[in-house]
C-alpha cells in the first residue's frame, strides 16, 4: 500500500476537509494509488515510463507468488520503482506481490478500455508459452507450473471482467457463456481468442492431472470453450476440443452423464469437421464405450452392431468381434477401432504402439474379464 500518501493522509486532519485538491490530500484509496503511479511516471528515473504497464499487468494475476519473467526485461526493471512506492513487494525468491485492493483499483479505474485487449494478448501469449514447459509428474518443476496455472487463470478471469470474454453463466457446463447478454470481444481478434483457449486448455489439463483441483479444471476448460466459441464459431474443431477436455473432467469426477453430453457434443463437430472415418472420431468413440463401460449399460447398442464390425479391415479384430453379445460397453471401442484401421491401416498386433493400441487395449481388457477370452499376440 502507498504508505507515504497515506501518512499525508493522516497528517492532513482539519486542512484535508477543507481543501479538497485531491492533488495534495487524496480522498480515497483509489486516488492514492492514483497520485503514487502518476508520481513515478512523472519522475525522470530510468524506466519509469515502464512502470504503468508493468503495474497493469501485475494486476491481472494472482495476489501472490507472482513470477516477475511474466514482465518484460524493462517492466522487471520498473518494479523496483513501483517497490519504492510500496506499490507491490518482493520476496527473497524474486516472486512479486500486489494487494489485492491496490489490483482492483488498477484494473477498474487505471486501465483504458483501449489497452485491455493488449494487456490481455500479452499476459496470455507469456503464460501459454510457460505452460506448455511444466507437467504435474515432473517434481523439480511442479510448483512453478501450479504458479503459472494459478495465473492463468486469474487473467482468464480479467478476460471476462473486461469483457474480452463473455461472462461465465454459473453451473451451466458445456454452455457456460452469456452469449446472448454480451456485447462482443472488447476489441480482440481471432488470434487473441486462439491464444486464450491455448493457455486455458493448457491450466485446465494441468489441473486435471493433479486430480485435486477438479474444478479449477473445469473452469479454465470452460472458459477454453467460451474463447473458441467466440473466435472461431460453434462448429470449429477447437469447439470440439474443448468439449472432450470437458468431458474428460466430469469422467474423472465420476459424473458419466455430463461427460457423456460433452463427448457426444464432440463427436457431432468432429463428424461435420473431419467426416466419419477419422482418429478424432474414433478417439471419441473410445472415449464413449469408456463411459458406458463405467455406466454398465451393456444392452444399448447405439452405435455399432457386431455384424457391422465385423466388416473391419482387420482379420483379428473381426474374429473376436464375431464371438461378442451386443453390448454397447464396447460398441464404442469397436467403432473406434475400426476407423482407426481403416485410417491407420493398422494392425493388431502392432496395437501398444498406436492409437488404435489404446482402444484395443481397452477391448483385450473387457474380453478377459467378462468372457474369459485371452487374445494370443
Amino acid at each position: 500500500m502507498p504508505a507515504m500518501y497515506l501518512n499525508v493522509l493522516k497528517g492532513a486532519g482539519s486542512k484535508r476537509a477543507k481543501c479538497r485538491d485531491t492533488t495534495h490530500y487524496p480522498n480515497s484509496f483509489p486516488d492514492v494509488v492514483k497520485l503514487s503511479l502518476d508520481t513515478i511516471m512523472q519522475s525522470e528515473q530510468v524506466h519509469a515510463g515502464d512502470a504503468g504497464q508493468a503495474m497493469r499487468k501485475l494486476a491481472m494475476v494472482d495476489t501472490e507468488a507472482i513470477l516477475l519473467d511474466l514482465l518484460r526485461a524493462n517492466e522487471r526493471k520498473a518494479v523496483i520503482l513501483l517497490r519504492e512506492y510500496s506499490l507491490v513487494t518482493v520476496d527473497d525468491t524474486g516472486c512479486a506481490e500486489m494487494h489485492a485492493a491496490t489490483q482492483q483499483v488498477l484494473r477498474r479505474k487505471l486501465t483504458p478500455k483501449a489497452q485491455r485487449p493488449v494487456l490481455v494478448a500479452a499476459m496470455v501469449a507469456v503464460l501459454a508459452a510457460k505452460l506448455g514447459k511444466f507437467h504435474p509428474d515432473k517434481s523439480a518443476t511442479f510448483f512453478s507450473g501450479h504458479r503459472y496455472a494459478q495465473h492463468a487463470g486469474a487473467v482468464a478471469a480479467r478476460a471476462r471482467e473486461w469483457g474480452v470474454l463473455p461472462a461465465a453463466r454459473p453451473g451451466v457446463a458445456g454452455g457456460s457463456c452469456c452469449v446472448d447478454t454480451w456485447e462482443g470481444g472488447g476489441g480482440a481478434d481471432g488470434a487473441v481468442f486462439t491464444n486464450i483457449g491455448d493457455m486455458c486448455e493448457q491450466a485446465g489439463v494441468f489441473f486435471h492431472e493433479l486430480g485435486v483441483q477438479s474444478q479449477e479444471a473445469l473452469r479454465m476448460q470452460e472458459a477454453a470453450l467460451d474463447s473458441a466459441i467466440t473466435g472461431h464459431g460453434d462448429n470449429h474443431t477447437l469447439v470440439g476440443v474443448s468439449y472432450t477436455n470437458i468431458g474428460n473432467v466430469y469422467m474423472a469426477e465420476g459424473k458419466y452423464d455430463e461427460a457423456l453430453l460433452q463427448y457426444q457434443k464432440s463427436l457431432e463437430i468432429k463428424i461435420h469437421v473431419f467426416g466419419c472415418e477419422s482418429i478424432e472420431v474414433a478417439i471419441i468413440y473410445d472415449n464413449i464405450g469408456a463411459v458406458y463401460k463405467e455406466q454398465g449399460k451393456y444392452d444399448d447398442t447405439r452405435f455399432l452392431s457386431t455384424r457391422k464390425a465385423s466388416r473391419s479391415r482387420s482379420g483379428c479384430s473381426a474374429m473376436i468381434i464375431r464371438r461378442l453379445p451386443r453390448r454397447t460397453v464396447i460398441s464404442g471401442w469397436f467403432t473406434s477401432y475400426k476407423v482407426m484401421t481403416k485410417t491407420r491401416c493398422c494392425n493388431f498386433r502392432k496395437a501398444s504402439k498406436s492409437s488404435s493400441g489404446f482402444v484395443a487395449a481397452n477391448i483385450r481388457r473387457w474380453l478377459v474379464r467378462t468372457m474369459k477370452l485371452h487374445c494370443t499376440h
